[in-house]
């Protein structure tokens, strides 16, 4: 993704937290640092995961990858609402691609590196998903 584009999705979630968190629970300067790309490691981050299903509309999964354990967070926005998913190793997270991302991927004259990966590790976390939900 451009990063000119992730530095857009950074700055509509810092703006979204201003307005929704209380500054007496963080302060606005904690959350305002969240504005500089890497910065992740100070009380404001761990926000963006807990109110990004409510900023960008969306559900979100979190699937966070420990100890060889996989722990499945879920943040539901609305049933129609589409679903992200991600994987979070340790304090980063990566996008998992849909099944249709493969599609995407065979119409590239070149390989995106980690997109398979994604795809393969999305398609068993969803089918863990799916076991789980039929419990």
């Amino acid at each position: 993704m451009p990063e000119e584009t992730v530095q857009s999705l950074r700055t509509y979630m810092v703006d979204y937290l201003l307005t929704v968190v209380n500054e007496n629970i963080i302060s606005r300067n904690e959350i305002e640092q969240l504005y500089q790309s890497g910065v992740y490691n100070c009380d404001a981050g761990d926000l963006p995961p807990a109110f990004a299903n409510q900023a960008f509309r969306i559900n979100l999964k979190i699937y966070d990858l420990q100890d060889k354990k996989v722990d499945l967070h879920s943040y539901p926005y609305a049933n129609s609402a589409p679903t992200a998913h991600f994987l979070r190793t340790g304090a980063h997270y990566r996008l998992l691609w849909p099944k249709t991302a493969k599609n995407v991927t065979q119409k590239r004259k070149k390989p995106v590196a980690g997109k398979k990966e994604n795809f393969n590790m999305a398609y068993k976390l969803s089918q863990l998903t799916l076991s789980m939900n039929k419990k």
